[in-house]
């Protein structure tokens, strides 16, 4: 809690500052909404240690306060999804690994319903260009369906493959996934 304290209070002085951490300063916008946003726009690639601190300060601080709410020490009613999600975190690998034909399984599953090509998204983005086919993709909800029906489905598995794990420590390898 203390380092992303630290973190988080750090990028705000260093952003407040406009100085060093980040080639893009911030500016004063027409409206106090689009200054915050301004203020909030770092550099990604190549990572700037403005965007460094943004991400990772709250991150920990998420992080050490979900903890203790796991833990019992805090939390109360959230105890139990918690403990979900502390299982889910001892299977990254299964579940990264499984997420990839997940999630395309399902593009695929709603490109078909929508009546769109399918695969269209699997090629090659080199040659796809940055414009997408006519009459493809899906506003924003329809994302996020996709994202909790993918999570629906790999959530439990990745849960079974974390108690497959716990009754066989004989096999020290599954430990790595």
């Amino acid at each position: 809690m203390a380092l992303g304290g630290a973190a988080t209070l750090l990028f705000l002085a260093l952003r407040a500052a406009n100085g060093y951490g980040d080639p893009g300063p911030w500016s004063t916008q027409a409206t106090p909404l689009q200054t915050f946003f301004s203020f909030l726009r770092v550099e990604k690639y190549p990572p700037s240690l403005a965007y460094l601190l943004m991400t990772l300060g709250p991150a920990l601080l998420l992080l050490g306060a979900l903890g203790r709410a796991a833990a019992g020490t805090d939390g109360g009613p959230l105890r139990a999804p918690l403990r979900g999600l502390v299982a889910l975190g001892r299977v990254p690998l299964c579940f990264y690994v499984l997420q990839w034909p997940a999630v395309h399984l399902c593009a695929w599953l709603f490109q078909a319903i929508a009546g769109q090509p399918i695969g269209w998204d699997s090629v090659n983005p080199l040659t796809l260009g940055s414009e997408l086919p006519p009459g493809c993709g899906f506003a924003l909800p329809v994302v996020w369906l996709g994202w909790l029906l993918c999570l629906a489905v790999l959530a439990p598995v990745s849960l079974a493959f974390g108690r497959f794990q716990q009754r066989h420590p004989e096999w020290r390898w599954l430990q790595r996934l």
